[in-house]
């Protein structure tokens, strides 16, 4: 998977890989879970793994800061609140920035 990544409105978005995708632990609300939900993707010098928030609450609006742009799947391994690439599959997603960078 590809998205395009927006840290903050004063730097540009840039493309990365999605190497992960999962849902913050919490005891969300059933209509709260999407908006918990964070990609561990490249940074902008694409030097390490970082941990991004798919939404987050602006001042007034949501912002999207993960926009998908392919959903390729192959060597991709789904789970009930998160996926990864398979040989990412013994990390948890929460700490694989961390771990891997």
């Amino acid at each position: 998977m590809y998205a395009w990544v927006t840290l903050d409105k004063d730097r540009p978005p840039y493309l990365s890989t999605i190497f992960a995708r999962a849902i913050h632990r919490g005891n969300w609300g059933k209509y709260e879970e999407e908006y918990h939900e964070y990609c561990v993707v490249l940074n902008e010098n694409k030097t390490k793994l970082i941990s991004v928030d798919t939404y987050q609450k602006g001042d007034k609006n949501i912002e999207v800061h993960i926009a998908t742009v392919t959903a390729d799947m192959e060597h991709w391994i789904p789970k009930k609140y998160y996926g990864g690439f398979d040989f990412l599959k013994k990390y948890d997603p929460e700490t694989l920035s961390s771990t891997i960078s």
